[in-house]
């Protein structure tokens, strides 16, 4: 799998190739990953044909890839502290677009716990050695595994992880806690 050289968003067209044919093959997947620069025009594209049984290994490469890049963003904010920095979570929050999208919520709030969590803080205490009131703001996750929760009807932790989110904006001057989770915010 060949990572992206330009920084952007990605969109994730999946379609099922639905030929009959007499081959015992498996039904192929059609994967496209469209980097979207931030003026939202589509410049490149690449088209990744694996077996659907691939799916599984194709996910955990993604999850692979999303993990290196945020690690990745996150070296660069150490270097280069940026309050307004948002763009260092961008990727996942890709991958939790196309979890919610195809019903595998779950992947998405686990790569996050699991993995980009704990990065996340590990990032942060570094920080904090040099200057203590240093941090990286993570309402952009927080919001987005939030959501996870709530596809997932697990409420209890929706509002947890919405509420996190709101506490992340007024840590960092963004508005009131509150604006998320009554709705009063532009991600709400």
């Amino acid at each position: 799998m060949t990572t992206p050289t330009k920084a952007g968003l990605f969109d994730l067209d999946l379609k099922a190739e639905t030929a009959i044919s007499q081959s015992p093959q498996p039904p192929q997947l059609n994967i496209s990953f469209v980097p979207k620069p931030p003026d939202g025009t589509q410049v490149d594209f690449q088209v990744i044909r694996k077996a659907y049984d691939d799916l599984p290994g194709l996910l955990e490469n993604w999850e692979t890839v999303i993990v290196e890049l945020t690690a990745d963003k996150l070296a660069q904010h150490e270097k280069t502290p940026n309050p307004d920095n948002d763009s260092i979570f961008a990727f996942h929050t890709d991958f939790v677009s196309f979890c919610v999208k195809a019903r595998i919520a779950q992947r998405a709030r686990l790569l996050w716990e699991r993995k980009i969590a704990p990065l996340v803080a590990q990032s942060e205490a570094r920080l904090q050695t040099a200057n203590s009131a240093a941090r990286i703001h993570k309402g952009a996750p927080l919001y987005n595994v939030g959501l996870c929760c709530f596809v997932l009807g697990d409420f209890d932790n929706a509002y947890r992880f919405l509420a996190e989110a709101g506490i992340e904006d007024e840590k960092s001057g963004r508005g009131s806690r509150f604006n998320i989770v009554l709705g009063d915010h532009s991600l709400s």
